[in-house]
């Protein structure tokens, strides 16, 4: 899964952070939080528990947050200032603004 949400950010043009200190926090567990070249994956960990889960490795001033939830991005923006940490977040709310009825047979391809 990771790898393939690295591949379609990485075909919009969006660049990403690596940091290999951070990998080494993997655990292999599954729906464990992991950090997979330069992007969280929060696995059954909350947004900010996954950041909180990095943070003495990460030592970030400043953190982009895109979610499509606002109450992630809350958690998050929470966690930040908290922490006094630097935070801009994105709302990625353009689903709402799609008409008409989604193609069930596109979906299942």
């Amino acid at each position: 899964m990771q790898d393939w949400l690295y591949k379609e950010l990485k075909e919009l043009g969006i660049e990403f952070s690596d940091n290999e200190k951070l990998a080494i926090y993997n655990s292999g567990q599954k729906d464990d939080a992991i950090f997979y070249k330069g992007i969280f994956i929060t696995g059954n960990h909350s947004k900010s528990g996954t950041v909180s889960k990095f943070s003495e490795e990460l030592n970030a001033s400043f953190i982009v947050f895109v979610d499509d939830r606002a109450k992630h991005i809350e958690d998050v923006g929470d966690y930040c200032k908290k922490n006094k940490i630097g935070f801009l977040d994105i709302l990625f709310d353009g689903l709402k603004n799609l008409t008409g009825e989604p193609d069930s047979t596109l979906a299942e391809f």
